[in-house]
Order: structure tokens, then C-alpha cells, then sequence
């Protein structure tokens, strides 16, 4: 499903790897809403711009990603473990993580998880509208540990999506670095899909703050 781990946490990649390896990419919008891509770069191509995109102007977004010519499989640290201080600061502001995944699996699909359940519903049904394979996810890809990044956020419970590696390469000219940079149709309809979503519950949750202070 996802690589081994070649470091139990960020303190440990810290102090193996050049800083010029990885970088971390971040706008805090002081959203109630903040998108994650742990493993951006080329850790699981296409992540970072995903989440990134998903953002667009609202809401914020945090990206740790690898830069390394090869081997940035080695920067996966997994999600109940990540511990880089500003993405768990960040986090930690928002009332719900979406954080953004590649999985390997070799079917076309998306695969839903976190404790946030009407947020999973909500942006399933989207994404199957949009004509998108997604469903729940399962075992190591579920999401439901509480100590997984996606439920870290004041409300304690989140959403992962896990976009497999064949669905990836639909949305991009190629996941190489510069393949990237061209998005195709499909990128947009899934982007398009999360924010529909997203950008009304953000309304909400702001609507309900607003009054709450009234």
C-alpha cells in the first residue's frame, strides 16, 4: 500500500538527510480548514499539487516534500508518526485536516478515510458525481487511528483521501517533476469536486463562529 518507512519520525530524517532533500511549502489563511500533503514532492507525486489546488485562495495548505533525484520513498514518514513542527502546528490551529495521499494500489480509484464521517460522505458522493471510482478506505489506508494527522485538528477527526498511482497519472501529463506541471481535465474535475465541498463547510463553520461572537 504505502513504502516502508526509512525514518520513524521527522527528527530522525532530520538529522540523515541534506536539508536540500525535502522542503516544506505552507500558507496559513487562518482557515477552519487546512489541506495536507505529508508526503508531497516525489515522496507521491502529485500530492503537493493537489492539495495545493484544493486550496486555491481560501483555505490553508501544508506541503513536506522530497526533492531528491531519486529515493525520496526514504522521506515517507508514516501519518500516526508525523511530527514536523509546523505541519502539527498548523494542523493543530484548523478544526479539520484534509490531508491528500498516493497510495499503490494498481486500480483507478480513490479511497476515503478519517473519522470525519459526514466530511467522508459528503466528499465521496462528489466525487462519484463527478464520475471519480471512491470509496471508503480500508485497513492501513482507513484513516481511523486517532493519532493519524487527518485527526489532529481541534475537532479531533478528519479526512484522508488515498488517490492510487494509476488515477494520478490521469491527472497529470506524467508524474515526473516537470510532467507535473501540466494538469489535464481530470485534475480539475477532482479539484473542483473537493472544493465544492469543502469551501461550504468552511462558510459554515465560519457562519457558526460569527454568530457564536454575536
Amino acid at each position: 500500500m504505502t513504502p516502508p518507512d526509512g525514518y520513524r519520525d521527522f527528527y530522525e530524517l532530520k538529522g540523515n538527510e541534506e536539508q536540500r532533500h525535502y522542503n516544506i511549502c505552507a500558507k496559513d489563511r487562518n482557515s477552519r480548514i487546512i489541506i495536507i500533503a505529508p508526503h508531497g514532492g516525489g515522496i507521491e507525486p502529485g500530492t503537493s499539487e493537489l492539495a495545493r489546488t484544493i486550496a486555491g485562495d481560501e483555505l490553508s495548505y501544508y506541503c513536506f516534500e522530497g526533492n531528491k533525484p531519486e529515493g525520496n520513498d526514504r522521506l515517507h514518514i508514516t501519518s500516526t508518526r508525523f511530527n514536523e513542527p509546523q505541519g502539527l502546528l498548523m494542523v493543530s490551529k484548523a478544526e479539520i485536516a484534509v490531508t491528500v495521499h498516493g497510495c499503490n494500489l494498481r486500480c483507478t480509484g480513490i479511497f476515503l478515510g478519517g473519522l470525519h464521517k459526514t466530511l467522508v460522505k459528503e466528499l465521496g458522493a462528489a466525487l462519484l458525481r463527478a464520475g471519480f471510482p471512491a470509496e471508503p478506505g480500508h485497513d492501513e489506508i482507513s484513516g481511523r487511528n486517532r493519532l493519524n494527522l487527518c485527526n489532529l485538528g481541534r475537532q479531533k477527526k478528519g479526512v484522508q483521501l488515498e488517490i492510487s498511482e494509476p488515477l494520478r497519472r490521469q491527472l497529470f501529463q506524467g508524474l515526473t517533476r516537470p510532467e507535473r506541471q501540466h494538469t489535464t481535465e481530470a485534475f480539475q474535475h477532482l479539484v473542483c469536486s473537493c472544493r465544492e465541498v469543502l469551501l461550504v463547510y468552511e462558510e459554515y463553520l465560519r457562519a457558526r463562529d460569527n454568530h457564536r461572537g454575536a
